[in-house]
């Protein structure tokens, strides 16, 4: 109870939550500026306007994975408290428990602009197959759960990746909250490192090997969604490793 009270109800997973709340109009704002937002929710289906918004700021998305507690660890470093931790504990109970926790907590961040931008597209009109124009979901390998249950499958099988794209950079986050105990470094890492990865896979036309494509609108460039979770658990995996020797390496020497 002391760990989920700690890495999901902390200040980091509250400015992530407020986020989440602003993020469906701030990722509208020019429709909102112009005065067309209640409009375009009135013409779109909820696929497409669920797509299209988390589309125009799909950018920022890594940043939701280090908020919620990638920190924390860097802060019980900096501070020692670490110590005291692993004298109740164990050194790899505190490794482990710290890179699950994380994890969940990176996957929750993630996931909730997408649950409140799914809130929002439930003013818009179902999901039908008949519309004059392609739903931005049913481009790719989701395309046969669009006509499921009005859309909302396709929905929530997005939210889904996007939980798994924030388990896994949240280990990234991790691993630099262990290396540099610095904050801000910790939060932008995700960001940074995922967008000069699109950019460089983009011009190398390797686009379905790009972590921003395994979840959102830019989904259609890989081939299905056992393609996109085989590519989360190999990075998973990979992230696991470097934390746990850099954690052990850390702890060991203080």
């Amino acid at each position: 109870m002391n760990d989920f009270k700690k890495y999901f109800l902390n200040m980091g997973m509250a400015v992530t939550f407020v986020a989440a709340m602003i993020f469906p109009l701030a990722a509208n704002f020019t429709l909102i500026r112009y005065g067309r937002f209640a409009e375009n929710l009135r013409i779109c289906d909820r696929t497409h306007f669920f797509g299209l918004t988390i589309n125009n700021a799909g950018l920022f998305i890594p940043m939701f994975t280090g908020f919620p507690a990638a920190t924390i660890l860097g802060t019980e470093l900096k501070s020692g408290y670490y110590q005291y931790i692993v004298m109740r504990r164990s050194k790899v109970k505190y490794i482990v428990r710290t890179l699950i926790m994380t994890m969940l907590a990176g996957g929750v961040g993630t996931a909730l602009p997408g649950i409140t931008t799914a809130v929002v597209s439930m003013f818009a009109k179902p999901y039908t197959g008949n519309e004059v124009y392609t739903s931005i979901l049913a481009l790719g390998w989701l395309e046969k759960y669009c006509s499921l249950w009005n859309g909302n499958v396709a929905i929530l099988i997005y939210i889904f990746t996007m939980f798994i794209f924030g388990c896994v950079w949240g280990i990234f986050a991790l691993i630099f909250s262990v290396l540099f105990r610095n904050v801000y470094i910790t939060l932008v890492a995700p960001f940074f490192t995922t967008f000069l990865i699109q950019i460089v896979f983009n011009e190398a036309h390797l686009e379905k090997y790009s972590p921003m494509n395994m979840f959102g609108a830019e989904c259609f460039s890989i081939p299905s969604m056992s393609f996109a979770m085989v590519y989360e658990a190999v990075l998973a995996a990979a992230f696991s490793v470097i934390y746990v020797l850099v954690a052990e390496r850390r702890l060991d020497n203080g």
